[in-house]
């Protein structure tokens, strides 16, 4: 087996393969169709899912100058209106003056692409960058869990390593600050400074990841994960004998960008959609 032609790492893709080499495996090489459901009710998760899309779509109609009164009226229902309501509030206090929403930036790393998508970068031109990401988790996840995801990992390091493009001077990596900030929480963002140490050890730490799995790759070795209380999540569980009944929603911390690389779920370009 090989990559797949045009095949680039994601925080996404890379945390699927510490996650479960075997998810890996289904999901992004072999493209595997769902044939469990992901979450209990499934209903209630993709409604969630939409309208995170949707407040993602509004932020970004927001930062590109369209008005606020208009953008409102397309907040129609909770708790799509609440997250509104905080972010037009609290969700830009503190932020740095220019704005570049919806980035996508990349590198070369181990001889493979890899890629970060921003939700927004905020910068001084002499100064402080911050990145920030929205986010609409029921359950706000902690800072230890956040500072070991790979979306934490990634995004810092690629914005240090090829932001000067974006900005136009170089950027020292103790100048950049990674925020995470939940639309349930709008006045308290988890926020991770950088360093160049910290950005030495990610290069090293990305670079050894990639390595593996190109070598999991060409060598067919993608085990199922050993703590199974991640298969409870999981729509290939029923293909590893690992139980056929989903997880409860009561007890997910949702994020929908980490379901947005899952093949054959849901049309992203239209549950983003929102008509003007």
């Amino acid at each position: 087996m090989v990559l797949p032609e045009g095949f680039q790492f994601t925080q996404g893709k890379l945390q699927d393969f510490v996650d479960c080499p075997r998810r890996f495996e289904l999901r992004h090489l072999l493209e595997q169709p769902w044939p469990a459901e992901l979450i209990d009710p499934a209903d209630e998760v993709e409604e969630h899912i939409r309208q995170g899309a949707a407040f993602h779509k509004l932020i970004c109609q927001h930062l590109l100058g369209l008005p606020d009164e208009q953008l409102s009226r397309m907040a129609s229902e909770e708790p799509l209106i609440r997250w509104w309501d905080h972010f037009l509030e609290w969700g830009l206090r503190g932020l740095p003056g220019n704005r570049r929403a919806e980035v996508e930036m990349g590198d070369r790393l181990a001889g493979h692409p890899l890629v970060a998508k921003y939700d927004l970068i905020a910068f001084e031109m002499e100064g402080p960058v911050v990145i920030v990401d929205w986010k609409t988790n029921r359950i706000r996840p902690g800072r230890s869990r956040l500072a070991r995801r790979l979306q934490t990992i990634v995004y810092l390091y690629v914005l240090a390593r090829v932001g000067e493009a974006l900005l136009g001077r170089s950027i020292r990596p103790d100048e950049i600050e990674m925020r995470y900030w939940f639309a349930e929480y709008p006045q308290d963002p988890e926020r991770f400074a950088y360093s160049q140490d910290a950005y030495e050890r990610d290069k090293a730490a990305i670079e050894a990841l990639v390595e593996t799995i190109v070598a999991a790759v060409e060598g067919g070795g993608f085990p199922r994960t050993e703590d199974t209380r991640r298969c409870r999540f999981c729509e290939y569980r029923s293909l590893c004998e690992r139980g056929d009944r989903p997880g409860d929603v009561s007890d997910l911390e949702i994020d929908f960008e980490e379901l947005e690389e899952w093949p054959g779920r849901l049309d992203w370009e239209e549950i983003a959609e929102v008509p003007f």
